[in-house]
């Protein structure tokens, strides 16, 4: 149990939840990074145009013109069969640093 006093407001940061849960059952709040995997539209090595570059580590946000969650520009509710929740922006800021 936390006293009060040891509660800190600026330690701690609220994150809203997407109401949608990960392909492990984990909740998935906004501000969080998930890791996209095994998706059908996934370019393959070798295929010449076919797919997309779906595979890597996205932030959650609320999309403001769509009213939607998404993954970076991708439709949250859509991936949710291939979404893993790795961290958040707050703990762990380096899972979204380019390799």
């Amino acid at each position: 149990m936390i006293t009060h006093a040891e509660m800190s407001p600026d330690k701690y940061v609220l994150m809203q939840s997407t109401g949608l849960k990960d392909k492990n059952g984990v909740e998935i709040f906004e501000g969080d990074i998930v890791a996209i995997e095994n998706h059908p539209f996934q370019k393959k090595k070798g295929d010449m145009g076919v797919g997309m570059e779906i595979n890597g580590n996205y932030e959650i946000g609320w999309e403001k013109h769509d009213l939607t969650w998404c993954a970076g520009s991708l439709l949250l509710a859509r991936l949710k069969p291939y979404v893993r929740v790795i961290g958040n922006i707050y703990e762990n800021p380096e899972l979204l640093e380019a390799d």
